[in-house]
């Protein structure tokens, strides 16, 4: 087939939406065009493809070309992994913006983007049922899938354990919601051998044993998760935390760290044998502390979450998006 996967920006989340995918599919010997649509000198040359995918896409410019796709009988999947139309209804900073005019057209053209589409692909469960509310387009989960990596399971440094936990801002609220802060400065106080690291979410916790990293670039964010001994994803139960994807676990769990989750949303069927247990709101300390101090479960979970994330790759779940593209230019009146 002859592919085109467009990102909206160059963000992390396309590696697992475009850029990622497109390096599987090229390697099962598709032609491919993966970039982001602004750098595109000529868009037009997508009416030449047979199947289109557009990820977070919602401008004027592009609806017009889907329009153009379906009298060619181009095939589009449209692709969004993240809950904007909560974000609207939300009592956040970033929903200011989509009450303003140029937020409410950037949402018009998403719905008008959907309906278009042959098909609608969203990484969790809990997008996926909220776009089925919105149009009648069949909409279908396609999980985020991970690159592959050699575990490690060995301490990250001796006599330490290093607790950590990938979060972008957003999650402030989760930190107040689930009294994490507490949480993690009585297990620094409990146990002296112990090192938190946030990444992107602080916490305000005042100890030279805390660190906050206020951003990674994605390629380098593996080699700061190596380093953890114990991986943290909690989100507070909320509609846009619900429609969040699992790829943190995935991601986690590849490189050999036992992680505790929330029993919300992408989480709350993964467990043991996806390397992780689930925790309960008011349990973030205890159950934190009780994998500080048992290493065997440590290294047991670990080596369950590398199994299970060695099937979670882009290269082992190529199909998955090769079959979705695939019907979608079927759908269209290709023959490919």
């Amino acid at each position: 087939m002859r592919i085109a996967l467009i990102a909206s920006g160059e963000g992390p989340n396309a590696r697992y939406r475009v850029f990622g995918p497109a390096s599987a599919l090229g390697a099962r010997g598709h032609r491919v065009l993966a970039t982001v649509f602004t750098d595109m000198k000529e868009p037009n040359a997508l009416l030449d493809f047979d199947v289109v995918l557009g990820w977070r896409m919602h401008d004027e410019f592009f609806s017009r070309l889907a329009r153009a796709m379906g009298e060619r009988r181009i095939g589009l999947v449209w692709d969004n992994d993240d809950n904007f139309l909560e974000l609207e209804a939300g009592a956040n900073k970033q929903s200011a913006f989509f009450r303003s005019f140029r937020g409410r057209r950037m949402l018009a053209d998403m719905h008008a983007l959907m309906r278009l589409a042959n098909i609608v692909t969203t990484p969790s469960a809990g997008l996926a049922a909220t776009y089925r509310e919105q149009v009648e387009t069949d909409v279908r989960v396609v999980e985020n899938f991970v690159a592959p990596i050699d575990p490690r399971f060995t301490p990250s440094k001796p006599q330490r354990i290093v607790v950590g936990w990938v979060a972008n801002r957003e999650h402030q609220a989760d930190v107040e919601r689930l009294g994490l802060r507490a949480a993690m400065e009585r297990l620094l106080e409990r146990h002296p051998h112990v090192e938190i690291v946030t990444i992107g979410c602080s916490l305000g916790i005042q100890s030279d044993r805390y660190q906050f990293i206020r951003g990674v670039v994605f390629e380098e964010l593996r080699a700061y998760v190596r380093q953890f001994d114990i991986g943290l994803a909690p989100i507070a139960d909320s509609a846009f935390n619900r429609s969040r994807s699992n790829v943190k676990l995935k991601e986690y769990a590849a490189m050999g760290v036992p992680w505790l989750a929330s029993p919300i949303g992408p989480y709350e069927r993964l467990g043991q044998d996806e390397g992780g247990r689930l925790v309960p709101d008011d349990r973030w300390f205890e159950e934190v502390e009780s994998l500080v101090v048992d290493g065997r479960a440590r290294r047991k979970l670990a080596k369950r979450g590398a199994k299970w994330a060695a099937r979670q790759t882009l290269e082992a779940n190529a199909d998955v998006w090769e079959d979705t593209l695939r019907e979608a230019a079927e759908r269209a009146g290709r023959r490919v």
